[in-house]
């Protein structure tokens, strides 16, 4: 079974301090999916709505909501870009 997020913070934008169930705790820049990007990713270049990234505890990523789509970071993809 692939590790889930249990935890997220917002420490900065674009940046997450993200808990994962098997133990491990980091910060993942994800200015790169984001910064200068169009499409569904654009609406998350605003500082407020990135803050508002929560956990799905069903599906164990992180998400958040833009005009009732859930935009969502699998925790294999975030785990990579941990500092």
């Amino acid at each position: 079974m692939h590790p889930r997020i249990t935890h997220v913070a917002v420490p900065l934008p674009f940046r997450t301090t993200l808990t994962f169930t098997d133990g491990p705790q980091g910060t993942v820049d994800l200015a790169p999916w984001i910064v200068g990007k169009r499409g569904v990713f654009a609406a998350l270049q605003d500082p407020v709505l990135f803050a508002q990234v929560r956990v799905d505890p069903e599906a164990g990523m992180i998400s958040t909501f833009r005009d009732n789509d859930l935009l969502s970071v699998r925790p294999t993809t975030s785990r990579q870009g941990i500092a």
